[in-house]
């Protein structure tokens, strides 16, 4: 449940849909590759938040997940469908 209420925070016309993966401990993660940029979203009980890397800059962050959403809300563009 909680990945489908993240996916309404950042229903965005233009991101494109994630790759679902499903973890070992039961869990899922939400990915995206594209833009010069890597996004994973956890949701499991082990370690849940969001990962980023610019491959471009270097830039390497992570988020709680309750800071998902608004981190991302900057990066729609490069995670553009089109």
């Amino acid at each position: 449940m909680e990945a489908v209420e993240f996916l309404t925070k950042i229903a965005y016309r233009s991101i494109a849909a994630p790759s679902i993966v499903s973890l070992s401990d039961g869990g899922i993660q939400l990915e995206w590759h594209r833009g010069g940029i890597d996004v994973e979203v956890t949701f499991s009980d082990h370690e849940p938040g969001m990962y980023f890397v610019d491959r471009e800059s270097g830039d390497e962050r992570e988020f709680r997940l309750d800071q998902a959403a608004e981190a991302i809300r900057p990066l729609v563009k490069r995670l553009s469908d089109h």
